[in-house]
Formats: structure tokens, C-alpha cells, sequence
């Protein structure tokens, strides 16, 4: 914290030596900077159609595995062309955890941010305060107080949270006033990704292409 206080507070660039970084520019401009992204089009296919903007974010993700793969070169293979071959399991796999909720939020493939926070009230609702202790069930009055909306609106989001399954009625049938409960569905599944996995992008990619070893293919 006080180096960063030198440095970006009073503009003291002394304490940082740059040479290393300009050594490193040096070593990039010098050898060979294409890179060819083998399972590019496998890849492709995975990722669902979800938004028109993943068409621009698909050609981000490919730049950053290029970009990682340029940057670590020295431990890369190289095609027939001397180009440098990305990896599923050393560039697409840090690739994806650097981006994969950016990607996914911008495409609107995790739960809505207006779902993800009602269903987060009803959790934080059933635990309770230490004075209260745990719930079994929570009202709609209770939602709405929480997220402060008024009770339609917080039965249109507890509606639209039960019907995708995160909360269910504890006390379902005609007549009754509903109160809730956790349903089927884990609230981890709130953050889905649009990016597939190491091993269903290794899966894909070698069945594309048989000549690709095993040991890729499980990684």
C-alpha cells in the first residue's frame, strides 16, 4: 500500500524499475508473434447464441488466448507454418477464468441481476438475525420490506424466482397466501457461465480432430 502510495500518489516512478518490462517488449517484437487458435471454430459451436454482442466478445476471447499464448511462447508448440499453437489447457483454461463472468453477464446468460437479488433476500430472510434464529418459510411482505418494492412487484419477482425453480411456495394450493422457501435449484446456479469447460471444450475438440492425444482430451 505504501509503494502504491509513492508511486501513484506522489508520482515517485524512482522505486520502479522499468527495464525488465522494456527487456520484455524487446523479447516479443524480436520472434515470432502469430498465433493460431486450433479449436477456434469447436469452440464457437459451444458457446450458445444467447446476444448479438457475443459476436464482438467471441472476437475479445480469441485475442486474449492469443495474447497468452504469445506471452508464453517459449512453452508453446509451433504449426508447420512457425506460428504459435494456443492450448486448451494452458490458455483458453486462464483465459476463460479471467473472463468468463464478463462474458456471460454481458450476454445475459446468468440470472438477472433483479432475480439473483430476490432470490439472495429470500436466503438472507430464512437465516435470520441471532436474535430470530433461522425461518422455515418467508412472507411477501417480508421480500418487499427487504428489497423495498412494493408487494405486486415483489410478486412478480418471487413468481418469476419460483417458476425458474430457486424458491419454491411453502404452502401451495387455491386460496392460500404463499410463503417461501429454497427450491430444487442451487443458488450457485444463479452465475452460469456461457463459456464451456476445460474438459467439454477438450471433449469437442478432439472428436473434431481423432489425432489429438487422450491426455488433452481429460485435462
Amino acid at each position: 500500500m505504501r509503494k502504491i502510495a509513492r508511486v501513484e500518489g506522489l508520482n515517485d516512478f524512482r522505486t520502479v524499475d522499468f527495464q525488465p518490462w522494456r527487456d520484455y517488449q524487446r523479447w516479443l517484437a524480436a520472434g515470432e508473434r502469430r498465433v493460431v487458435v486450433p479449436f477456434a471454430e469447436v469452440l464457437a459451436e459451444l458457446i450458445p447464441p444467447r446476444a448479438t454482442r457475443l459476436r464482438r466478445d467471441f472476437g475479445q476471447l480469441l485475442r486474449a488466448i492469443k495474447t497468452h499464448a504469445l506471452m508464453h511462447r517459449a512453452h508453446r508448440e509451433r504449426n508447420e507454418a512457425g506460428e504459435i499453437v494456443a492450448t486448451i489447457e494452458d490458455d483458453y483454461e486462464i483465459v476463460r477464468w479471467l473472463t468468463s463472468n464478463i462474458i456471460s453477464e454481458a450476454a445475459d446468460a446468468r440470472q438477472s441481476t433483479p432475480l439473483r437479488d430476490t432470490v439472495m433476500a429470500v436466503v438472507e430472510l430464512l437465516q435470520g438475525t441471532e436474535e430470530e434464529g433461522l425461518r422455515d418459510e418467508v412472507t411477501r411482505h417480508m421480500v418487499a420490506e427487504k428489497l423495498k418494492l412494493s408487494e405486486p412487484a415483489a410478486r412478480r419477482r418471487l413468481n418469476a424466482a419460483e417458476g425458474k425453480g430457486f424458491i419454491a411456495n411453502a404452502v401451495p394450493g387455491k386460496g392460500r397466501t404463499a410463503t417461501y422457501k429454497l427450491g430444487k435449484r442451487s443458488i450457485f446456479e444463479l452465475n452460469e457461465t456461457v463459456l464451456p469447460s476445460i474438459k467439454a471444450l477438450a471433449r469437442k475438440a478432439r472428436a473434431r480432430n481423432p489425432s489429438e492425444t487422450d491426455d488433452e482430451a481429460t485435462k
